[in-house]
Parts: structure tokens; sequence; C-alpha cells
């Protein structure tokens, strides 16, 4: 199949503009689908971003029911979300600063 031709060239055409809101919900949701070995110990996960042209720094907030093993936790999570935000948005990740919030298990109430 030959190009149209009224096609524009590829160097003239426009570019998709991600959002730094659209990344940082990405980065969150792709954090809350850890593997079983640890997403029970996720609670709670804030994202930060800043796209630049087509890479993005972000930035994770996580807490995790303690006692809770760190380093396993943010080396999965680092990989996860890395991997998801690269494959959805085309965005290289440049950095990826995982900060892990202990927290005590909160009771459930039975009623």
């Amino acid at each position: 199949m030959s190009p149209r031709p009224d096609a524009v060239p590829r160097a003239e055409r426009g570019r998709t503009i991600i959002a730094d809101r659209a990344v940082q919900r990405l980065a969150a949701a792709a954090a809350r689908e850890l593997d079983e070995e640890w997403q029970h110990r996720v609670v709670a996960v804030h994202a930060d971003a800043a796209v630049e042209s087509d890479r993005v720094s972000l930035g994770l907030t996580v807490q995790v029911l303690h006692p809770a093993p760190a380093l396993p936790i943010a080396t999965a999570l680092r990989d996860h979300v890395t991997l998801r935000t690269r494959t959805l948005t085309a965005l290289a990740v440049t950095r990826l600063d995982v900060t892990i919030v202990p927290t005590a298990q909160t009771p459930r109430r039975v009623a």
C-alpha cells in the first residue's frame, strides 16, 4: 500500500501530550496491581508525576501494613510501575522514587 499523496510528513505532524495528572493516576493504579505476594500489604498509594516531552519522573508514596519488608516491596513497585507506565504511555521513566510508609493494621468492625 503506497502512502496517500496528501498525507502529512511525520516531522510535520502534531504530537500527543500526556498530562502529569493522567500519569499520576496511571502510576497509582499500577502500584495497586502488584503481584499477590505484596498486593495485600499495600494500604494506600499516592503518586506524583512530572512529564517532560517523552520522559517522566515519578514519585510514589505507599502505605504498607507493618511489619513489611520495605526493600522487596519498593523493588517490585519500581519494576512494575516503570513497565506499566512505559507500556501504556510510551514515556521513558527516567526516575521513580518510592517512599514506603509503614502503618498499623486497622481492625475491621464486625456488625
